[in-house]
């Protein structure tokens, strides 16, 4: 899950120390305001309270970014998510603050790297003493939120298979909890918060769906680090570049590029984090056994 990477205010009102690029301070200076449309259902990560107020892990994700790059954010409520999706396409929405990238959303959305993470989980009611898997859920009827990220995983992993499409994730627990569907595939942190919120008694966890499990390797120097201009470059073959080591040892840049492609062919990421004179940490990013790969 992450937010959306374009995300800033006036040039002029970003502090110095922010670590953006020429070509990102040049967006911000063109748009004051970013527009922000959540999820209005999926506590604890994001939604709006009795007030109308903005509230969850994704709202204080943002209120962090307003404090420390002097962003300016206009929240807008919909009613469901599937307004916030048609609105995002519309080009009416910037950002989205807490959202599982997916190969369909690739298509218009740029992603970051994740900042929290939470699987999906098969839901049944209390009764049903088995446990479930991917492979289980044909022939039963499946309650999943329609146009979540989960929603496509299991498209792609069952195809031919038909979904009882539910608008938010609460219509679907109740569904299962009065015996309406046999199970359903939400996130963990939400359903738990659902669940308990509700108080609805008579449902457990019974399995995974695969979806969510990452494996990270995370390695770091205290070498001669990058400035961000180098870094927004490094991964690119139009504009290959290589920075001299400690030591003075030069290289060519191509072996970046190898891992970047080689990562991304397994479904996976990698990013940099670095500065100068600070050092460079390079994070990879990769599905666990099972995980569902994008086409490249």
């Amino acid at each position: 899950m992450g937010v959306y990477s374009v995300a800033a205010v006036a040039q002029s009102e970003v502090s110095d120390a922010a670590p953006l690029t020429a070509a990102e301070r040049t967006w911000l200076s063109l748009h004051p305001v970013i527009k922000l449309t959540p999820d209005p259902h999926f506590p604890p990560l994001e939604y709006f309270d009795e007030q109308g107020v903005f509230r969850g892990i994704g709202a204080d994700f943002i209120a962090l970014l307003e404090q420390k790059l002097g962003l300016r954010f206009e929240i807008v409520q919909v009613k469901d998510w599937q307004q916030s999706v048609a609105r995002t396409k519309a080009r009416e929405n910037d950002v989205w603050s807490v959202v599982a990238e997916t190969p369909e959303r690739s298509e218009y959305m740029l992603f970051t790297a994740p900042y929290i993470e939470s699987p999906a989980v098969i839901i049944v009611r209390s009764d049903v003493e088995r446990s479930l898997s991917l492979t289980n859920l044909k022939g039963l009827k499946v309650a999943v939120s329609s146009g979540y990220a989960v929603h496509e995983f299991l498209r792609n992993k069952l195809p031919g298979m038909s979904f009882d499409s539910v608008p938010d994730p609460l219509t679907g627990l109740k569904k299962v909890s009065f015996g309406m569907a046999d199970v359903m595939v939400v996130n963990l942190a939400l359903a738990s918060h659902l669940i308990e919120k509700a108080g609805i008694g008579n449902l457990r966890l019974a399995g995974e769906v695969g979806y969510g499990a990452w494996v990270e390797v995370a390695v770091s120097d205290d070498g001669v680090g990058m400035a961000a201009d180098q870094v927004e470059n490094l991964f690119r073959l139009d504009r290959l570049q290589s920075t001299r080591g400690t030591n003075g040892e030069a290289g060519t840049g191509l072996g970046l590029l190898l891992c970047k492609d080689f990562v991304e062919r397994h479904g996976g990421t990698i990013a940099v984090d670095s500065a100068p004179g600070q050092g460079s940490t390079f994070r990879i990013r990769l599905p666990a056994a099972g995980q569902e790969i994008a086409p490249s």
